[in-house]
């Protein structure tokens, strides 16, 4: 006999889109008594599927348990690495899963723990933080091991941005704020007040000893563009040296 899937009265008033006070009463004193179970309710008991029912709802199907593939030849060691997964999509519209490939990771893991939860349930609880979840559905035994597919996820996408910092990739939010941000300021405190009195002074004198306004143009293009050259240089030897 397969394991009763039991969900939180929470999660059943979520589904519903009722109050958790509304599904309380009814697993108390109601239609809902003869499938609760202490705490919880059993998602395919008769009276659960109806009540669900009643709501526009429609219980999911049970995973089908996956089939082991035995190999006729010993297999031969493969150094390990992250696999990678197909990407299902929510009816209706592109699922963030098309973008994120972690969050794919994450909801095929989910949906692969037989909770009763669809490809929309499962995306829905993968992007959420720990903290959510702890703090919505900690009382849930078996979203410990939603909790666990998630942190999973959590770690992989830490140790690839660790991988991709180290080999230069992408770069750190300080180092931006501090030298990018930086060199960006000291250019825009410079374009505000010494550059213009620098060409003013410039055009000035040479006005007054008669150069072509060309000539004068050209110059002014000069002090600007050399402030420019001194930035761009500036950031791209603290790129480099990241």
């Amino acid at each position: 006999m397969p394991r009763r899937r039991l969900i939180s009265r929470t999660e059943l008033a979520r589904r519903a889109g009722v109050s958790q006070p509304a599904v309380t009463k009814l697993c108390n004193r109601g239609k809902l008594a003869p499938a609760c179970v202490r705490d919880k309710v059993d998602l395919d008991h008769p009276a659960a599927v109806e009540y669900l029912a009643s709501h526009g709802v429609e219980v999911p199907p049970r995973a089908k348990p996956r089939a082991k593939k035995v190999s006729a030849k010993p297999a031969k060691s493969k150094p390990r690495g992250r696999k990678r997964v197909g990407q299902p999509k929510a009816a209706g519209g592109t699922s963030r899963q098309d973008t994120d490939p972690d969050l794919a990771s994450a909801v095929e893991a989910i949906e692969s723990l037989d909770l009763g939860l669809s490809a929309k349930d499962a995306e829905f609880f993968a992007s959420m933080t720990l903290e959510r979840i702890a703090r919505e559905y900690g009382t849930m035994g078996q979203f410990e091991s939603v909790v666990k597919a998630v942190s999973t996820i959590a770690q992989i996408r830490e140790r690839d941005d660790k991988h991709r910092r180290e080999e230069g990739s992408v770069i750190t939010r300080e180092l931006v704020q501090t030298h990018v941000m930086g060199a960006l300021e000291k250019l825009s405190r410079h374009l505000a007040k010494p550059v213009p009195d620098t060409v003013a002074a410039r055009v000035i004198d040479m006005h007054d000893g008669g150069k072509p306004i060309e000539e004068i143009r050209r110059v002014a293009r000069e002090i600007m563009g050399a402030e420019l050259r001194a930035t761009w240089s500036a950031v791209a030897k603290v790129l480099r040296e990241a």
